[in-house]
């Protein structure tokens, strides 16, 4: 009997540890995978959240060589290496300290490749317009992280499909530098993409038709004039510009021109313009334009929280030295 009752309780001890394991096995409910993400609008919402939070935007937690975030554990030494930035020292005399050269937000470039790469697996989730707007702005976030690379740095590599740094081919990965021309054209063909495809309106912080033809509209004038000035500054010699690599034969220039004027027209058509609420007041009207969240010119919005997502640049800044306010 003893026997019998120990033998019971194993296979009472055994169903239980088989029906764990089973319960183990279970997806974890907390975590939000591709399809929840991909399939509903709001999914795509929070993962484009993330992306535009690191958007090299200069703002007030500007980091030129560390991408685009605020501090970890010391916010306030954080806004004062940002403060470097703003103000020019990370790349004059302190630069061997700060290494003020080193933006590559290809980790950034790869979350934007995955859902470009995958969203079209979704695209019976959505009506034509929704789905087309949604691929539209991931091309404007795309641009916008080249952007910030070919201002430095000229030409770039372009990697537009989702790499497997662990099991992928070696050569695959060390992908070639593209001249600085291509890497303009392809921020060209993203934005000119997303001018085609992107909804004429946004909730604020997120872009629209407008927002990336005021994007076209500025880095295609820039590209412009790599291509009408470079050629003046004395670099001819240079590999690197003999290859391409560095700046764009002058011939180009009025190509960029064109693209620049071209979107500087489309951003007319839009909702944004020179904010005059209350002239003539002119001294008022400046003031206000900073102030109010309704202001005509605000072509992209970055919010702040308070909270994760903050600042400290008035309470370094004021002339207050209790930081009362």
């Amino acid at each position: 009997r003893i026997m019998k009752n120990k033998l019971l309780l194993f296979i009472a001890i055994l169903g239980f540890v088989i029906s764990s394991c089973k319960k183990l096995e279970l997806q974890p409910k907390g975590i939000l995978c591709e399809s929840e993400l991909f399939g509903t609008a709001f999914g795509v919402k929070k993962y484009f959240t993330g992306i535009y939070f690191k958007l090299p935007i200069e703002d007030f937690i500007y980091y030129a060589n560390n991408g685009y975030k605020p501090g970890n554990n010391n916010s306030w030494e954080a806004y004062k290496n940002s403060l470097d930035n703003m103000c020019g020292q990370t790349f004059g005399w302190n630069v061997a300290m700060n290494n003020g050269f080193g933006y590559w937000p290809y980790d950034n470039i790869r979350l934007v490749n995955v859902f470009i790469n995958n969203f079209p697996n979704y695209k019976d989730k959505y009506d034509f317009a929704t789905y087309n707007s949604l691929m539209g702005e991931a091309r404007f976030l795309r641009a916008f992280f080249y952007e910030g690379m070919a201002k430095r740095y000229g030409g770039v590599p372009i990697v537009t499909e989702v790499q497997d740094p662990v099991n992928g081919d070696p050569e695959a990965l060390m992908i070639q530098r593209n001249t600085e021309y291509d890497t303009w054209k392809f921020i060209n063909d993203d934005l000119q993409f997303a001018i085609d495809n992107m909804s004429s309106s946004s909730e604020p912080g997120r872009a629209n038709k407008y927002v990336a033809a005021a994007l076209m509209s500025r880095s295609m004038l820039y590209a412009g004039r790599v291509a009408k000035y470079t050629q003046y500054l004395g670099f001819a010699t240079e590999a690197a510009v003999q290859q391409g690599f560095a700046g764009i034969d002058p011939s180009k220039a009025n190509e960029f021109f064109q693209y620049a004027y071209d979107a500087g027209k489309v951003v007319e058509l839009g909702p944004y313009y020179l904010y005059t609420k209350n002239y003539p007041d002119k001294a008022t009207n400046f003031a206000n334009l900073f102030l109010d969240l309704s202001s005509s010119e605000t072509i992209l919005l970055k919010d702040y929280d308070g909270l994760m997502y903050g600042h400290c640049y008035d309470a370094m800044m004021l002339p207050n030295p209790d930081f009362s306010s």
